[in-house]
């Protein structure tokens, strides 16, 4: 642009300095004629005075002619000269219309951090619509810890619509946010009331937490976060209490579609199972007060919406043995693979027993282990195990 000026600047001294030109040999060529005048005789004095009009009378029209054709040179070497004018009043909208653009951009950008907050975490109103795209975006890339996060910063009852069918991963999101995010407070909140609507969305208490449900995932995670690591080893090596290298069942006899179990395996069953209630019993004692206070929001809900004290006692007893004990005990790495097998077993029983229920016809080879889950020293472990849980 200022290369641009500069040419239009040189071009339009040449033209000044041009037309001084012309004026100059103007005036030089009148003072020639007055000098010879000077020099003519008087007799000749008339003639001269009419050459010094003819010359005054056809120097101007001379000078324009000299300063029209210095222009049509000046146009002729520069073609753009002619709409100068034009162009760098064109050029200096398009410049100033660059400028407004950029600031009207600028403004838009700033209003967007501050209209579309909803949209990052850091603000608590805003579009449901942009937070609904912004929270599926984060979890369809796998970003569910960003997408839990995002929850905490948006109202309540929004996140709460958004949670509902997020699925485990989500929930197990949740539950991280409440032992390492800044806003645990939020994040407990939500947490509590996000269960509460699913237990008041359930149509049977057997049936909670029982699928990839956002509670469910929740639940195994905030347990797997919170129950501190010496007490997840101890139950762990519960597996090693089952038989490293006899099965406890053996394949099904003649005519038969139940496996067997011997006596002497029984045996080395109930006495492995017993031995996994003590164990469970003493790590309940360290739980911690979140993990408490979640299974006691659990335990109020249920019997709320069923209105059974024992369906809210069985749901947090089994939410602890299906969702953290069993898997680290069917799971140890430091297990033989019939080791495993026979760890299960035992997971079963620990199972029903949390549960309150017996095995019947469909399992009718474990019946064997309803005696010990009737037995009151074994009822009460268990009830001890859940006030543990619940902090009572």
């Amino acid at each position: 642009m200022m290369n641009f000026l500069r040419g239009i600047a040189s071009q339009t001294t040449s033209i000044f300095t041009t037309g001084n030109k012309a004026a100059a040999e103007v005036s030089a060529k009148g003072t020639e004629a007055g000098r010879s005048i000077s020099k003519t005789p008087e007799g000749n004095a008339e003639t001269a005075a009419k050459k010094l009009d003819q010359a005054k009378q056809k120097q101007p029209l001379r000078q324009d002619k000299e300063v029209k054709s210095t222009k049509m040179e000046v146009h002729a070497q520069s073609p753009n000269v002619k709409n100068t004018d034009k162009k760098t009043d064109s050029r200096a909208k398009a410049f100033f219309k660059k400028l407004i653009n950029a600031f009207r951009s600028k403004s838009r950008s700033s209003q967007d951090v501050q209209t579309t907050h909803v949209e990052t975490p850091s603000s608590s109103s805003g579009s449901p619509k942009d937070a609904t795209v912004h929270f599926g975006n984060l979890v369809n890339q796998g970003k569910t810890d960003e997408a839990a996060s995002f929850l905490l910063q948006i109202d309540q009852n929004a996140a709460l619509k958004l949670l509902k069918g997020a699925g485990a991963d989500v929930g197990k999101a949740l539950a991280r946010q409440v032992t390492h995010s800044e806003n645990k407070e939020v994040a407990m909140a939500l947490s509590k009331k996000m269960l509460e609507e699913e237990i008041n969305s359930c149509t049977a208490a057997p049936t909670l937490f029982r699928n990839i449900s956002t509670g469910a995932g929740f639940i195994s995670e905030i347990q797997a976060q919170l129950i501190p690591t010496g007490n997840k080893q101890d139950i762990q090596n519960i597996a090693q209490l089952a038989s490293l290298e006899v099965s406890y069942l053996e394949p099904p006899k003649e005519n038969e579609v139940t496996p067997t179990i011997t006596s002497e395996n029984q045996t080395a069953i109930l006495k492995s199972t017993e031995e996994a209630v003590k164990i469970l019993e003493k790590a309940s004692k360290s739980i911690p007060k979140d993990l408490q206070e979640i299974n006691q929001t659990i335990y109020e809900a249920v019997k709320a919406k069923f209105g059974e004290t024992d369906a809210g006692k069985q749901i947090v007893g089994g939410n602890f043995l299906l969702r953290f004990a069993n898997p680290l005990i069917v799971a140890n790495p430091n297990t033989t693979p019939t080791q495993r097998k026979n760890a299960m077993v035992i997971a079963k029983g620990l199972q029903n027993l949390a549960n309150e229920v017996k095995f019947g016809n469909k399992e009718a080879h474990f019946n064997f282990i309803n005696g010990f889950l009737a037995n009151p020293a074994t009822a009460a472990s268990r009830e001890q195990i859940l006030n543990n849980l619940l902090g009572r």
